[in-house]
């Protein structure tokens, strides 16, 4: 989320709300176990007039410069809602 929010304010987007509703599959060995895959799904809520399609593209850069997708062994992926305000 704060990648995203970094991102999109470096590009002057103007977020209103992000909410996510993330799940993950875990694969569990012995007493432990790790993530195989985690998807994130953001909403993403933008100023009317904004521009939708780099909201969407954004997320692409977002997960780039993500500390926590950086540094997990799974794979992190990306369903993201776009929502524009009228």
């Amino acid at each position: 989320m704060l990648s995203y929010l970094a991102v999109a304010a470096l590009k002057g987007l103007k977020i209103i709300g992000y909410e996510d509703r993330p799940t993950g599959t875990m694969i569990q060995e012995d007493l432990g176990g790790q993530f195989s895959e985690v998807i994130l799904r953001p909403e993403v809520t933008i100023a009317a007039g904004a521009d939708s399609q780099l909201a969407q593209e954004l997320h692409e850069a977002a997960n780039k410069s993500c500390f926590i997708a950086s540094s997990v062994n799974s794979t992190v992926k990306h369903e993201p809602l776009i929502v524009v305000l009228d």
